[in-house]
């Protein structure tokens, strides 16, 4: 996107949708400088090449990114996020700064991306955060991305996860072991989803088995909640 002189109309613009565009630095420049009072901003197959996107007034974003590292937004309300292999992407931190965010869709590529990397301190807390999906993520570090948005999440109602990629050495742990202990994977005992309703895993392979015990262990911590599974080709 081309650099060029913003109209007095920028700041008045509240809604903006742009498709198959090939989008830098210059643009989200303008955003944070030119578009004030935009709240809906959704890119749609466009080329993304940005590394990080500032805004006061962003209520919604949907985008499809190669080399974003940050977001910005103390209003931003709803957060969606797919990630295609363009050039080099393969393990991208990407730092999310919405404590206001609702609704989270995190649709990437397991090898390609990790949230927020691994550190629980950098983590963020979304109060607010009432669905959270996570299509096609790395969860085979024993869960502990899952740990973190549980344990920062407390008033989730929803979650979904998609495909995403779990233990590789699950079968191995099998052949010595007839039960994996899902309690020594992970440390939840404080986590305190009481609103979380509804957990859906959408899977292909027969190697959620792991997961879904560790969800039953924690489930007095899930007043609420049933799991449903289903299988997809």
């Amino acid at each position: 996107m081309q650099r060029q002189g913003l109209s007095s109309s920028s700041w008045r613009l509240r809604r903006l949708y742009l498709s198959n565009l090939y989008l830098d630095d210059n643009f989200t420049e303008h955003v944070s400088s030119g578009c004030q009072n935009l709240e809906d901003l959704e890119l749609k197959g466009c080329r993304c090449t940005f590394h990080e996107i500032s805004s006061h007034s962003l209520k919604n974003k949907n985008c499809e990114f190669s080399k974003l590292s940050a977001i910005t937004s103390p209003a931003l309300k709803s957060l969606v996020i797919e990630s295609y292999s363009y050039e080099g992407l393969y393990s991208q931190l990407v730092i999310i700064t919405a404590p206001a965010v609702a609704y989270l869709l995190l649709y990437v590529e397991a090898w390609h991306f990790k949230v927020l990397g691994e550190d629980p301190v950098t983590f963020p807390n979304f109060r607010n955060l009432t669905t959270l999906f996570l299509g096609y993520c790395d969860l085979s570090d024993n869960f502990k991305t899952l740990e973190y948005f549980l344990k920062n999440s407390r008033d989730l109602e929803r979650l979904t996860l998609r495909c995403c990629k779990f233990s590789e050495d699950l079968k191995k742990k099998k052949a010595k072991s007839k039960r994996a202990s899902s309690s020594q994977c992970l440390n939840l005992v404080d986590v305190q989803c009481e609103n979380l309703k509804h957990i859906e895993i959408i899977y292909k392979d027969d190697d959620v088995r792991q997961l879904v015990e560790l969800l039953l262990s924690i489930s007095a911590n899930l007043p609420k909640n049933n799991i449903k599974l289903t299988k997809v080709e």
